[in-house]
């Protein structure tokens, strides 16, 4: 089913996976988040949802007979899942109200379009991994944006199956210059 559903008494914001696919820059094999359970919009914080398949393209690699979702996957997951924090938020921002962002969302065109406002990449990740991933697991990714400014943002995030902690740490994004989409100024 796609859809956007805004919970306005318990202050979230859920977007589904078609949706997720239109924000996010990556592409198969690398789009990792396959959709946002919630955006805490006043918490600051993301709750999104990566689904380990018995067919994910790195498992006959990571290791044959004995297949463990790799923990470098797990990170990518993580940033992809913190970048849709910081751009909702950025958007929360601009807009000034989250029926502002429902309407953006329920108004983005079919194809992406790559701009200073979807694009951020990971400059640091400090991730402890805890518990290993197989598949069949569903991965619960959480991002709470702690610091923003001057185009970079911190995040705490966790990621979880089955309540279990497997992987926790910082990251911190920046936005992507200008130039380096093809842009200038």
């Amino acid at each position: 089913m796609n859809k956007i559903y805004l919970n306005a008494q318990e202050k979230y914001l859920s977007v589904d996976a078609l949706t997720t696919r239109k924000l996010l820059p990556q592409r198969f094999p690398m789009l990792l988040l396959d959709r946002v359970k919630g955006f805490y919009y006043e918490e600051q914080r993301c709750l999104g949802i990566k689904v380990v398949s018995q067919n994910d393209p790195v498992l006959p690699g990571h290791f044959p007979d004995f297949p463990i979702y790799s923990g470098v996957l797990i990170i990518e997951a993580l940033a992809q899942n913190a970048g849709m924090a910081v751009s909702l938020q950025d958007r929360l921002q601009a807009v000034g109200a989250i029926e502002g962002v429902v309407g953006w969302l329920t108004q983005l065109p079919e194809q992406p379009v790559l701009s200073l406002d979807n694009v951020v990449v990971l400059a640091e990740s400090r991730i402890k991994h805890t518990n290993p991933v197989y598949p069949g697991s569903v991965i619960e990714l959480e991002a709470s944006l702690s610091l923003q400014r001057e185009g970079m943002a911190v995040c705490k995030v966790c990621a979880r199956v089955d309540g279990l902690e497997v992987s926790k740490g910082q990251l911190t994004l920046a936005r992507l210059p200008a130039a380096m989409l093809g842009r200038q100024g």
